[in-house]
């Protein structure tokens, strides 16, 4: 049994073990298990470790710090000065008691003895400093004890002794070489090129940081500036000689340009960095007087070698085209042609010679029409303007008789021209002098005025009966009765009589070719009842009315249409405009005056005040404005505001101007229709017997368009007497569908053909010769070409 007991025991044992030995580690991982580790947490503490001073048992037996490795030494202190003895150390890693680290101390036993003691007593022999000297020994023999000086084994080291550049403090005053007696001068060097600037130095034995001994740099700011450098052309003195860039070492050649061409004379060259004034860097001038010579210029007739090729005006650009003249008459042959700056032997400068072999040929030459060329040379043959021509007259009714004015030279009559010009009518065949007289056609038939024309209306001032009366012969014949008094009345350039009717609405229209009355013109709008004047603003091609409400009413007849024009006047008579004027000029039925109307600003002004009422107006063609009274008129000067009275011995009743511009008309009521001679103040009856003559008007041989010429059929030249820029001889260069200058072709017929010029938008290709026109093969061929 006690076997047994023993065996369980020792098995359990083992298996105690087996569970202990599974349970060691080694955490620090520095070889040894924890059951041998006296510290498992540190790598340098295990058993055989090296000992150190860390204040840990590094080798595990049972000591700390004991024998340490790196143990430092330390010396006993005796005297307790802060030195130790050398002779008395021992090694721990703590200072022991009563020990130092030091073991300087030449006297442990004294602590008045140790390195950096006071030796302050001259006279006593101990070394307390322990530097192996004592304070009263002088050991360099420059006579101051050690204890007096700051180095005992230098003869040049003592107090007050001259400080010099020798690394020692010569002085004792704690600084070595300041303020030495042989320092050296040294000059700032701020451009680092070894030379410094003379007005910032300083003194000192060696030379400071960015001093430099040398003193001569004129620019310290630029390393390439100092003594002795190379002057390049950098705007610096390289060499400091007191002068940038002269004689510079990559200077430039520059050269004279005396004459501004930018090329300079090869002979006078001069080097410099700049080019110097009247200098450029471009040589090879052959005349530097001249700025149009120059290499490269354009050769010109100047007798310089523009070009500097050694020539002179050769190929001269502006040489001039001289032609042959063979003829000798001045003027040149344009395909035979040289180009000289002077003229050849036997050529002209002129090449517009159309016969270089016929001396008597040449532009300017007299054109003739005997000859059968071009004398003048202007490309037409007997044009307008040869010597010997004759003058044509268009002959537009063919009637044989050419109209007066607007005559066409030429040395053939042109087509529809005749050489007379003394058709009074030249629209109308059927009048032409030496024609038999046909009465109560209406046409002057024969050209003898005053056959039978009617020129003037005159309207009986009581029941408005109108008469048509021969200027000429006073024959009087009766148109039509209106029916109602009438005041004043107006011949229409559209041809009909407009009278003005006091007592009715409106103006009555009458066509004096039948005496049929029109419709009557109202306009309820402006109430015109009481038309007292009239007045035919022709170039507007309207009618003004004055009315007895005091309004000025602007009319076109052909429409109708009315503008106010004016308004709130008092017992307006009568109305008139000067051609080109706005203002209108205004009689009052009773008061004596003439006034003034500005029609944009409304003030009335009253510009002459007459002896009596003047109740009528009319116009002469001289410009002036004449007013008729009871037994006077006058005559207005309107510029200067003045008048003239003219006396007469009727009653005046109406007043217009005769068609001549020379006379008036009056209507005289009893005495009938009057002529009064402005040059002789003599008045003459026409139509005595035409009732109470009161308004007149004049129609025929009257300039309707202001334009200075009279209608064709009452013996004028203007075929369009309602356009003031159509007559014979005007402008008419385009064809715009008006026939300006009534030729009876749109657009300019200079050579009578028919028709027009292609320039004015015309057929004739050629309109300087009438045989060539639209229709001949040679216009057909001609316009296509201009096409």
């Amino acid at each position: 049994m006690r076997f047994v007991t023993l065996s369980a025991l020792a098995l359990l044992a083992l298996a105690a073990c087996r569970k202990e030995e599974e349970l060691l580690v080694d955490l620090d991982q520095d070889g040894s298990l924890s059951d041998q580790d006296c510290d498992d947490t540190d790598a340098t503490v295990f058993p055989g470790a090296e000992e150190i001073c860390d204040g840990a048992d590094n080798d595990c037996d049972g000591e700390v710090d004991e024998d340490a490795n790196d143990a430092p030494s330390w010396y006993a202190d005796a005297d307790g000065d802060g030195h130790g003895d050398a002779a008395a150390a021992v090694t721990a890693c703590a200072a022991p008691e009563g020990s130092v680290a030091t073991d300087d101390d030449c006297d442990d036993t004294d602590a008045a003895f140790h390195p950096g003691a006071p030796e302050t007593d001259c006279a006593d022999p101990a070394d307390y400093n322990c530097d192996g000297s004592v304070g009263f020994a002088d050991a360099d023999g420059d006579g101051f004890a050690a204890c007096e000086e700051c180095d005992d084994n230098e003869s040049a080291v003592f107090p007050g002794g001259e400080e010099v550049c020798d690394g020692l403090d010569n002085d004792c005053d704690g600084l070595v070489d300041d303020e030495a007696s042989d320092a050296l001068a040294w000059y700032a060097d701020v451009d680092g090129d070894g030379y410094g600037n003379a007005a910032v130095s300083e003194r000192a034995c060696e030379a400071p940081a960015g001093f430099v001994s040398a003193a001569e740099d004129c620019d310290d700011l630029a390393a390439a500036a100092h003594p002795g450098g190379t002057e390049v052309c950098d705007g610096l003195d390289n060499d400091c000689d007191g002068t940038a860039d002269v004689a510079a070492t990559d200077a430039s050649a520059w050269y004279a340009d005396a004459d501004g061409d930018h090329y300079g004379d090869p002979e006078a060259e001069v080097r410099a960095c700049a080019a110097p004034q009247g200098h450029v860097a471009t040589a090879g001038d052959c005349d530097d007087a001249h700025a149009a010579a120059h290499p490269g210029g354009v050769e010109v007739c100047d007798s310089l070698d523009n070009d500097c090729d050694g020539e002179v005006d050769e190929d001269a650009a502006d040489a001039p085209r001289w032609y042959q003249d063979l003829d000798d008459d001045g003027f040149g042959d344009a395909e035979v042609a040289l180009e000289s700056c002077a003229a050849p032997p036997g050529y002209v400068a002129g090449d517009q010679d159309c016969d270089d072999g016929d001396g008597d040929v040449f532009p300017g030459a007299e054109e003739l029409c005997a000859t059968a060329w071009d004398d003048d040379c202007d490309g037409q043959v007997n044009e307008a303007d040869a010597g010997d021509v004759s003058s044509w007259h268009l002959d537009a009714d063919g009637d044989g008789h050419g109209r007066p004015g607007g005559e066409v030279l030429a040395c053939v009559a042109p087509d529809a021209h005749v050489a007379s010009a003394d058709d009074c009518d030249d629209l109308d065949a059927d009048v032409a002098p030496g024609l038999p007289e046909v009465p109560g056609d209406g046409l002057d038939n024969d050209c003898v005025a005053g056959d039978d024309t009617p020129v003037v209306f005159v309207a009986d001032r009581y029941d408005g009966d109108l008469w048509a009366v021969d200027r000429y012969s006073g024959v009087a014949s009766l148109l039509t009765n209106s029916g109602e008094p009438a005041t004043d009345l107006v011949a229409g350039a559209d041809g009909l009589v407009y009278l003005a009717r006091p007592d009715a609405i409106g103006l009555l229209a009458v066509d004096p070719s039948d005496g049929s009355h029109l419709e009557a013109l109202t306009d309820e709008e402006f109430q015109w009842r009481g038309v007292t004047g009239l007045f035919e603003d022709r170039v507007a091609d309207r009618l003004l009315l004055a009315l007895s409400s005091g309004r000025v009413l602007s009319l076109d007849p052909a429409t109708g249409d009315a503008e106010l024009v004016a308004e709130a006047l008092p017992a307006l008579a009568d109305v008139a405009r000067l051609p080109g004027s706005d203002a209108l000029w205004l009689v009052l039925r009773y008061a004596p005056g003439l006034y003034r109307l500005d029609p944009v600003d409304g003030v009335l002004e009253e510009v002459l005040s007459l002896p009596e009422r003047t109740p009528r107006l009319a116009l002469s063609s001289d410009g002036h404005l004449w007013l008729s009274g009871e037994g006077a008129l006058y005559r207005v000067d309107t510029l200067h505001r003045r008048y003239e009275e003219q006396t007469v011995s009727v009653g005046l009743h109406g007043l217009c101007a005769d068609a001549t511009g020379e006379d008036l008309l009056l209507g005289t009521g009893g005495a009938g229709l009057q002529r009064y001679a402005v040059s002789t103040g003599i008045t003459q009856p026409v139509a005595p017997r035409v009732g109470e003559a009161g308004a007149c008007a004049v129609q025929v041989g009257t300039d309707y368009d202001g334009d200075g010429h009279q209608a064709l059929r009452f013996g004028g030249d203007d075929c369009d007497d309602l356009d003031p820029g159509v007559y014979y001889g005007a402008a008419d260069d385009s064809a715009d569908g008006v026939d300006q200058n009534c030729d009876l072709v749109d657009g300019t017929d200079a050579d009578r053909d028919g028709g027009a010029s292609l320039a004015t938008g015309g057929t004739d290709c050629d309109d300087a010769d009438p045989a060539v026109f639209l229709g001949v093969a040679g216009c057909e061929a001609g316009a296509r070409s201009c096409a």
